[in-house]
């Protein structure tokens, strides 16, 4: 007892030493929450530099597509309207004007200069080209005008108006030449009947007195002066056809090169909107549509969307991590090589999912079906679901055309994969059937997505030429339908990796022109291949 009272404050002491530590532990706790919070500030401020630097891009390309639209005279009425009121950057657009404008003065007096040399100086002198004449291509932008007017005569309108012109100038030359081969044939008649008469003339000559002889020298007198101006109008004549023909050479020459400046443009349009295609990802505003709840073995996860949902077994989902809302797609793009030799970017995902069982009305079990990195890159809790044609309780509807040999055995894949993604709750409108040249099923006003198979090539040596280029034609013709009702077009390395189903994104050339190989026989177009039965299986794929 004498010994506890010897130490009274000993309790007191351990009680404020607890109090130091645990306010030091506080106090670190909260700076390094401060330094993660400021991290993560700074991480979103440059996502959302990146994301303004794309759209600028991706809108400046657009105001390009839009001038070269407006070039060739194919601007809609929505893109009218755009250009003259609704251009978010019209200094920067006045100057793409003036240096698209200024590139088409130089070519036209480029390609003058060229066809000139090339012309025949006839007996006028060398032929002239002016503006005046030629009717050259102009498009005004007055500096007081806030917006630009579309111009008044696009390429194709000149080209037209010079083939107008022409054809009226052949008809005319033609014209005067048939007066002129009938006046000429009336004085070849009227010389042919006075030689005739002085013929008369000259053996009556002898036989009348002299006054005969002096109305015979002025007879003779008048027609060598009828002689002479007969020559001068021949010499005329030859110097208005030679003209006229001039003037034919001078319009076949402004008509050509109108055509080639025409068809320079529309592929410089076309590249244009090749280029503008790949370089936007038609999914880069994508949402998640749910996460990972628990992964409680190598194959097997629970997620968190159910039957509220209208989920089913069946869909399947591309997995992202969970940072993607913030960070975006970007640090999980790489370089794939496609099928035209070029390189191209795609999102990877952490890996793919099946669902298995729907559990609940927030839960189901899914089956993984492939993992990009199961050491580095594992799926884990919190990663997230995406599949860019599903949303909860509805699904984006889309057509199919092209050939889809989703696993690269040479054979088109076509029907079983329209089985495939309605299987999963995918809307499949139609697809266009290569066996019939016809759509199965129609393009509707809900239709979003076109999804574009691959296409066959035609050799230079090919044995089958004929046959690939009506497949071609047909295919263009698909396209260029679901294009004028409105349908997005994406490629299936854009697809097929945001829906979460698993194919074949490197299918060789090779296997493509097998798969076309079918339906050649099927119109009797292969060579040396007669048609198939109805119902026959595809040929198998060459060897290797």
């Amino acid at each position: 007892m004498a010994k506890q009272a010897e130490n009274p404050k000993l309790p007191v002491i351990i009680a404020l030493v607890f109090f130091i530590l645990a306010t030091l532990g506080l106090g670190i706790f909260s700076y390094t929450l401060s330094q993660d919070k400021l991290k993560l500030d700074e991480g979103a401020k440059d996502a959302e530099t990146k994301a303004k630097a794309a759209t600028d891009a991706a809108s400046k390309a657009n105001e390009t597509l839009l001038a070269y639209k407006a070039l060739v005279g194919d601007l809609s009425t929505d893109e009218k309207t755009l250009l003259q009121s609704g251009l978010k950057d019209g200094a920067g657009f006045r100057e793409l004007h003036t240096k698209l404008v200024a590139g088409l003065n130089q070519r036209i007096t480029a390609a003058k200069t060229a066809e000139l040399g090339k012309l025949p100086v006839g007996a006028g002198g060398a032929v002239a080209l002016d503006s005046n004449s030629v009717g050259y291509y102009t498009w005004d932008w007055p500096a007081n005008q806030q917006n630009p007017t579309p111009p008044k005569e696009s390429l194709v309108d000149a080209m037209v108006r010079n083939s107008a012109q022409a054809a009226l100038a052949k008809r005319n030359s033609d014209t005067k030449q048939q007066a002129m081969d009938a006046a000429r044939d009336s004085l070849e008649k009227t010389l042919e009947a006075f030689n005739q008469a002085k013929a008369k003339l000259d053996k009556l000559n002898n036989q009348y007195p002299e006054d005969v002889k002096a109305r015979v020298a002025e007879a003779t007198a008048e027609f060598d002066k009828f002689k002479v101006n007969f020559q001068n109008l021949s010499k005329d004549y030859r110097t208005d056809k030679e003209k006229l023909s001039n003037d034919v050479v001078e319009r076949d020459t402004t008509i050509s090169r109108n055509n080639q400046d025409i068809t320079r443009a529309k592929e410089a349009a076309a590249r244009l909107l090749d280029q503008l295609t790949d370089k936007i990802d038609p999914f880069q505003y994508d949402k998640p549509q749910g996460k990972v709840l628990r992964r409680y073995s190598e194959n097997l996860i629970d997620i968190d969307i159910g039957y509220t949902d209208n989920l089913r077994a069946g869909q399947t989902f591309s997995l992202f991590p969970s940072d993607t809302p913030t960070r975006g797609m970007q640090p999980r793009m790489q370089k794939v090589l496609d099928v035209d030799g070029k390189y191209y970017t795609r999102p990877v995902p952490k890996g793919t999912i099946e669902v298995v069982d729907v559990l609940g009305a927030n839960l189901a079990q899914c089956r993984i079906t492939s993992e990009d990195s199961p050491v580095r890159d594992r799926i884990l809790t919190g990663d997230l679901l995406y599949n860019s044609v599903w949303r909860k309780g509805s699904s984006e509807h889309i057509i199919l055309y092209g050939i889809f040999d989703i696993d690269g055995d040479g054979r088109d894949d076509i029907e079983s994969l329209v089985k495939s993604l309605t299987k999963v709750g995918v809307a499949v409108d139609g697809y266009f059937d290569l066996k019939t040249m016809k759509w199965n099923g129609e393009i509707t006003s809900q239709t979003t997505f076109g999804v574009e198979g691959y296409f066959p090539v035609v050799g230079l040596a090919d044995a089958n030429q004929d046959g690939k280029i009506k497949l071609l034609a047909a295919l263009s013709d698909a396209k260029r339908l679901a294009k004028d009702k409105g349908v997005r077009i994406i490629r299936p390395r854009d697809f097929f990796p945001r829906i979460g189903l698993n194919a074949k994104l490197d299918v060789k050339q090779e296997a493509i022109n097998s798969a076309a190989s079918f339906y050649l026989r099927l119109t009797g177009t292969e060579l040396g291949a007669p048609a198939p039965a109805e119902g026959a299986a595809p040929a198998a794929p060459p060897k290797n």
